[in-house]
């Protein structure tokens, strides 16, 4: 039969050797950390929507909305006055007018101005449009 109790000189169920690296701060291997990614994975291009989103919110002053407006609060980002979509694209985006429809009627509820952003990676330009109702 086999005793199942835990050895005093354990650790409290840790390997000795285990608890004595991590308290010198040796990095284990396999463990990473739940926001970080291995070295050699490449970001795909929603972790690079992501922090380009972050980085022109910024920019401009604007707070980041949690999970890109996915919650209550709508768009991607706002300050005290405006409302942002941004969009993130290599070469070419198409606009909707369902796209811009809905940041207005967000906009609208929350008394702010809206602004879509759509950020070109391969020529490195940037187009802010401000969205209004009616012909002007």
């Amino acid at each position: 039969m086999v005793d199942r109790r835990k050895r005093k000189d354990s650790g409290a169920g840790k390997l000795p050797w285990l608890a004595q690296r991590q308290s010198e701060g040796t990095p284990q291997v396999g463990k990473e950390d739940s926001r970080s990614r291995p070295r050699w994975r490449k970001r795909t291009r929603q972790e690079e929507g992501r922090q380009t989103e972050k980085e022109l919110a910024k920019k401009r002053g604007a707070k980041v909305h949690p999970a890109s407006g996915a919650l209550r609060i709508k768009n991607d980002a706002s300050t005290k006055e405006i409302l942002y979509e941004i969009k993130d694209a290599n070469k070419t985006y198409t606009l909707k007018g369902s796209e811009l429809q809905s940041l207005w009627k967000n906009a609208i509820k929350q008394l702010k101005d809206p602004v879509f952003v759509v950020y070109f990676q391969d020529t490195d330009i940037t187009a802010t449009m401000t969205i209004t109702k009616g012909k002007k």
